[in-house]
């Protein structure tokens, strides 16, 4: 179903939101609604095959002074950094490998590894 929907939905809407002089104000900001729907905004957001065509055109979306559209623009990004998912990478390093660490740091020359 979502790859339907991206197919189908992404491409016209992505259209929409182009710097062109052929783009009516009402068009821009019906796309802006449309990329703000929650299955819209679930796809941009959690699928790389259509983040990778979405992220761009919306960074390079044709600013408007119209407060309307500045309106529109603040609640994209804000909705997209708040869905978008993150991955938490935590290190562990055991304590032998920070002495061995330690020991690289202040030694004067190569050593042989001690067995373990």
């Amino acid at each position: 179903m979502s790859d339907y929907f991206a197919r189908t939905l992404v491409p016209p809407t992505l259209s929409k939101l182009q710097n062109s002089p052929d783009i009516s104000h009402e068009e821009f900001k019906g796309a802006l609604y449309v990329v703000l729907k929650n299955r819209m905004l679930f796809l941009i957001v959690h699928y790389w095959e259509v983040m990778v065509d979405v992220w761009p055109v919306i960074v390079q979306a044709d600013h408007s002074e119209k407060q309307s559209i500045i309106n529109l623009m603040t609640m994209l990004a804000e909705e997209m950094v708040k869905k978008y998912d993150t991955v938490a990478v935590s290190r562990m390093v055991t304590d032998s490998a920070v002495e061995q660490a330690k020991r690289l740091l202040t030694s004067t020359g190569p050593r042989a590894a001690e067995p373990s």
